[in-house]
């Protein structure tokens, strides 16, 4: 899914359901994050997983993001390590508790 602005974005996540949902951090109003915080307050969007995709340059810090409803932070260049290991992190724990194997 590709939008080129925060409306359109929001448009789309009404029809269509990921769960996981990568930002570039300069669709975002820097001042009040308003989108992030109405995503992460609705009870549709919260369940996400919603990872900032940022330019090298740090003008927003990793915590800043994540107070703000970020889960996860990439900067550009982001490798494909860097968005396994925000995966993994978000995604295993709950793996976990569904492995059958596990009790084995």
């Amino acid at each position: 899914m590709y939008a080129p602005d925060l409306e359109s974005l929001h448009l789309q996540l009404d029809f269509w359901d990921p769960a996981v949902v990568f930002i570039d951090t300069r669709l975002e109003d820097k001042t009040d994050y308003a989108f992030m915080l109405a995503m992460k307050s609705d009870p549709l969007h919260s369940a996400r997983l919603w990872i900032a995709m940022s330019d090298i340059a740090k003008e927003e810090s990793a915590e800043t993001l994540r107070n703000m409803g970020f889960d996860g932070l990439c900067r550009r260049p982001c490798p494909v390590w860097k968005l396994y290991e925000i995966l993994n992190e978000f995604y295993l724990p709950i793996t976990r508790q569904h492995d059958p194997d596990q009790d084995k």
